[in-house]
């Protein structure tokens, strides 16, 4: 995955946060960046197939679906205490509350919310 240089900035202070978060160098930092962008895309194109009633799964099938995604990032950042995943395919899938965002300084949507795998 290629960052543009005029977003660097930016990349280095959100790798930076979730360093913080995981309590762990600069370099697992971003390996755990890279695996959060994976997570991040998959959500969102389930979300996106979600809206788009394809494929027609039940509450249960996506619930046990998406159950995935969080065992997933839990295991990446086992600190966050407020993660969630929104089911809008117009935004990022990926979020935390803004206290805890703000706490550990991440990127944040227009509604507050931390994004955990923003793309740059």
């Amino acid at each position: 995955m290629k960052i543009q240089l005029t977003n660097l900035r930016q990349a280095d202070r959100h790798i930076n946060a979730l360093a913080k978060i995981a309590d762990c160098d600069f370099y697992t930092a971003e390996q755990i960046y890279l695996k959060l962008r994976r997570l991040e895309t998959r959500q969102n194109n389930w979300n996106t197939q979600d809206c788009n009633g394809y494929p027609e799964l039940t509450e249960e099938e996506q619930e046990k679906r998406d159950q995935q995604t969080v065992k997933a990032v839990k295991k990446l950042l086992p600190e966050l205490k407020t993660f969630f995943i929104n089911g809008d395919p117009r935004g990022y899938a990926l979020k935390i509350q803004k206290e805890e965002a703000e706490k550990y300084e991440l990127h944040q949507d227009f509604g507050a919310y931390g994004i955990l795998a923003p793309e740059f």
